[in-house]
C-alpha cells in the first residue's frame, strides 16, 4: 500500500492524499488534475450541505414529534379541566341542597312567626282570663257580702 510522505510542499492533507491515491487506483474514470480534484471536493462539500439540510429536516421532524408528545400532556390537562368542571358541578349540587335547606329555614321561620302570634294570642287570653278572674272574684266577693247581709237579716227573722 502506498503511503505518501508528509512534506510542507503537500497541498492536501495526508487523508485526502490517501483517499485520492486509493480512488485513482480503483477507478480509471477518476479525474487526475488538481482542478478536477477541487471540483470533486466542492461537489462533496455540496453533498455535505445536502446532508446537513436533511439533518435539519430531521430535527424539524423531531421537533414535530416532540410537539406530538406534548398533545397527550395537553389532553391530560383537558382531563384536569374536566375534573375541575365535575368538582364545580358537585359544588353546584351542594349549593342547590343548601338552597333547599334555606327554603326549609324560611318555612321554619314562618312556623316560628306563627307560634309567636299564637303565643301572643295565648298571653292575651291569659290576661283576659286574669281580668275575668278578678272580675268574677269581685262579683263573688260582692255576692258573698250580699249573702252575709241576707244571713244577718235572716238571723233577726228567726
Amino acid at each position: 500500500m502506498y503511503i505518501p510522505k508528509m512534506t510542507p510542499q503537500n497541498r492536501f492533507s495526508y487523508s485526502s492524499r490517501v483517499w485520492r491515491y486509493h480512488m485513482c487506483e480503483t477507478s480509471t474514470a477518476w479525474p487526475h488534475t488538481e482542478a478536477e480534484y477541487s471540483r470533486v471536493w466542492l461537489s462533496m462539500a455540496e453533498h455535505g450541505r445536502v446532508w446537513l439540510s436533511m439533518a435539519e429536516y430531521g430535527r424539524v421532524w423531531l421537533s414535530m414529534a416532540e410537539y406530538g408528545r406534548a398533545w397527550p400532556s395537553m389532553a391530560e390537562y383537558g382531563w384536569v379541566w374536566q375534573s375541575m368542571a365535575g368538582y364545580g358541578r358537585g359544588i353546584a349540587g351542594y349549593c342547590r341542597v343548601l338552597q333547599g335547606i334555606a327554603g326549609y329555614c324560611w318555612v321554619l321561620r314562618g312556623i316560628a312567626e306563627y307560634c309567636r302570634v299564637l303565643w301572643g294570642i295565648a298571653q292575651g287570653i291569659a290576661e283576659y282570663c286574669a281580668v275575668l278572674h278578678r272580675v268574677l272574684q269581685s262579683i263573688a266577693h260582692g255576692i258573698a257580702g250580699y249573702c252575709r247581709v241576707l244571713q244577718g237579716i235572716a238571723g233577726y227573722c228567726g
